[in-house]
């Protein structure tokens, strides 16, 4: 294989793993131990929010949004569910922007 062959398998190579990198979700962030503090739907139901003590990675507005329209009724029920019991949550979260912006939740156990 020429050294041109090679040059260009390597580039491709390159952007391949970074654009998968980029594909992840970014921040993706776990965290136990958690009290539910507020619940909520917004949009017309099409995202609930949940308010969390402690706030986990300094989250925008104090808490997570699930913004999965089919998922809203189910993260609501869990988290009045935990709520009501004083149980705490694992929340599982991505937070694109960084540390101190909006936190998205994609999971949401009771401990």
């Amino acid at each position: 294989m020429n050294k041109t062959r090679r040059r260009i398998r390597d580039i491709t190579r390159f952007l391949l793993v970074g654009y998968a990198a980029l594909c992840a979700p970014a921040y993706a962030l776990s965290q136990n131990g958690i009290t539910v503090t507020l619940t909520g739907a917004e949009g017309n139901g099409s995202q609930a929010y949940i308010g969390l003590s402690p706030n986990p990675n300094g989250c925008l507005n104090n808490g997570i949004y699930f913004i999965n329209p089919g998922e809203v009724g189910k993260t609501l029920a869990i988290a009045v569910a935990a709520k009501l019991s004083g149980k705490t949550v694992r929340i599982d979260f991505t937070q694109p922007g960084g540390p101190g912006t909006q936190c998205n939740g994609y999971g949401i156990y009771i401990e």
